[in-house]
């Protein structure tokens, strides 16, 4: 057993998050309550416009409409 466990703990992970840089970032927009969609979407363009102009970053992506964090 003693083996056993000393073979499975060289596989596990050392570190809780992974050390190396994934490349990616998640970028939430909240506006006030009772802002449509049109004007979160707006928003939204104008955070991309922002982002895809922004050096080293290759792909941008929004979904308006729904809350990721709750």
């Amino acid at each position: 057993g003693l083996v056993a466990t000393y073979f499975v703990w060289q596989r596990l992970p050392s570190t809780f998050l992974p050390v190396e840089d994934q490349g990616y970032f998640f970028v939430v927009i909240q506006l006030p309550d009772g802002a449509s969609l049109e004007r979160t979407d707006a928003v939204a363009q104008k955070t991309r416009d922002i982002l895809q102009n922004t050096p080293g970053v290759d792909i941008v992506g929004s979904i308006s409409g729904l809350n990721f964090l709750t």
